[in-house]
């Protein structure tokens, strides 16, 4: 078999009209982030699906680690979660700040109160250098825990359903919020 089969339509980036409805996110810093960043790893995926479906098999299979495949093999995960994990951040921006009535019951079965959510939270926001606080839910313990993503791949469980995600990149927060990473990390973005 010399071509892989198809392996997904072209990633097509989202919209999202967040301009002057955030209150700890300037404009600029949103466009950049949103207009520049997540459309370079949709760009990015729909690249490198391209290039794997083009992928000749008999002239690899000698040296398969070293080859373009396995350079493409290592770099699409951290282009397709970062596009995944852009979309899930910003449709998270702009809510009301409170947790609705499901979601509370929630937070309250697995972290007790609000409060200890916060705080779990928030800490786990600044373990990671570069990436990601995650709350998300387990499939396999069918629990909710806060998962600190580092990039876009390292430490993300498997079988982790996203519910709420900050990202904690220098670039979502550096403009507005200098180095103060805890203000950034706060759930009120």
């Amino acid at each position: 078999m010399n071509k892989l089969f198809s392996l997904a339509q072209d990633m097509k980036p989202k919209k999202f009209p967040l301009e002057n409805k955030l209150e700890s996110i300037s404009n600029d810093v949103l466009e950049a982030h949103r207009d520049t960043l997540y459309q370079n790893y949709v760009k990015n995926y729909n690249k490198m699906t391209s290039l794997l479906e083009k992928t000749n098999f008999s002239s690899i299979k000698d040296d398969i680690p070293n080859s373009q495949f396995a350079q493409i093999k290592r770099r699409i995960t951290f282009a397709a979660n970062g596009a995944y994990l852009h979309e899930l951040y910003f449709e998270n921006l702009g809510g009301k700040g409170s947790p609705g009535k499901c979601t509370l019951q929630l937070i309250k079965k697995d972290f007790k109160t609000l409060n200890n959510f916060e705080d779990n939270f928030i800490s786990t926001a600044l373990v990671p250098v570069s990436g990601w606080a995650v709350w998300g839910y387990s499939l396999y313990d069918k629990k909710t825990s806060i998962a600190a993503i580092e990039s876009h791949h390292d430490n993300c469980p498997i079988g982790f359903i996203p519910i709420l995600i900050v990202d904690m990149w220098e670039h979502a927060y550096w403009k507005d919020h200098k180095t103060n990473k805890k203000d950034a990390a706060h759930l009120t973005h």
